[in-house]
């Protein structure tokens, strides 16, 4: 048998990865179109954005240890794209394949919510960040890797992408997804949608799938009706920065980032009801915080 050269060994061993992925996120036995709806048992590992950070997914990784807690499951979202960096190179498709294999070892445990970056490679839509165009950014990071081979890994990683879930709902009422929209721009979203849309309807830049990711509607009477649209009483995001890791903007949301040093996770059973603030008191940091030097300056 004739060895492959280095990079086309390596792309075809992704691709074989990201369509095992596929089929874990079509057979998930939790999943009804583009929604997750999990019973009231269990527990559940929320996280926010990620945006390349590998350090903190693979410290998610070892906190959820989905392998000692079988009835645990873990949200990501938001993998892709460096955000706070001006490299022109971008190394955030290693999370991409990180999840992707965590799913296919973990198939009913591991949920990827698409957020707003996936959905612009989909749709090969510009998005961009201090003046950075993030998705060519990508692009030079999987040629850096894959070399000639680069467009076939990325056709890979957009069918894993539009396989995934846009939301996860609980036996428990909590509602997860990547953002809230203005009502006004997504007239047809509510759970009768996220269960039957198809992807015609969904990947395509006037669906009101865009206004989900994209938007940030914390107004309260806006939280009040997406939830009830969602027959869920408390929202968890992410898309939205947080200096500390975690914001509660009303008495519905709460927001997650995982893409820094603060970044914060939540810890939520899902056998009983939750107000929000036991799930904020049930909110940590990945990372323990060093105290702050007398002398340090002020940071941004």
């Amino acid at each position: 048998m004739q060895k492959l050269p280095p990079f086309a060994s390596r792309a075809e061993q992704t691709i074989a990865l990201m369509d095992a992925a596929v089929k874990a996120n079509e057979s998930d036995a939790f999943r009804t179109g583009f929604l997750v709806e999990l019973p009231a048992e269990g527990e559940l590992f929320v996280t926010g954005d990620l945006h390349g950070n590998s350090g903190n997914l693979r410290r998610i990784i070892e906190l959820a240890d989905l392998a000692q807690f079988a009835h645990r499951h873990l949200v990501l979202q938001e993998l892709v794209h460096e955000t706070e960096t001006e490299n022109e190179v971008c190394n955030s498709y290693r999370l991409v394949e990180m999840a992707a294999r965590l799913k296919v070892t973990f198939p009913g445990q591991v949920h990827l919510l698409l957020g707003n970056h996936e959905f612009s490679e989909i749709l090969d839509l510009e998005i961009g960040k201090h003046g950075r165009e993030l998705n060519s950014a990508f692009e030079e990071g999987v040629y850096t890797a894959y070399g000639p081979h680069c467009e076939e890994v990325q056709a890979a990683y957009r069918r894993f992408w539009r396989s995934c879930p846009l939301a996860l709902r609980t036996g428990n009422r909590l509602f997860v997804c990547h953002s809230s929209p203005r009502m006004e721009k997504a007239t047809e979203l509510d759970l009768v949608y996220l269960r039957h849309a198809k992807p015609e309807q969904v990947f395509q830049r006037k669906s009101p799938v865009f206004a989900l990711l994209w938007g940030r509607d914390y107004r309260p009477w806006a939280a009040d009706d997406f939830a009830r649209r969602m027959d869920s009483d408390l929202l968890l995001v992410g898309h939205t920065a947080c200096k500390q890791g975690m914001h509660a903007p009303n008495s519905r949301h709460i927001i997650l980032d995982c893409k820094d040093l603060e970044a914060c996770y939540a810890l939520l059973p899902l056998d009983h009801p939750l107000t929000q603030q036991e799930v904020l008191a049930a909110t940590r940091r990945l990372y323990p915080l060093s105290p702050e030097p007398e002398d340090s300056p002020d940071g941004e």
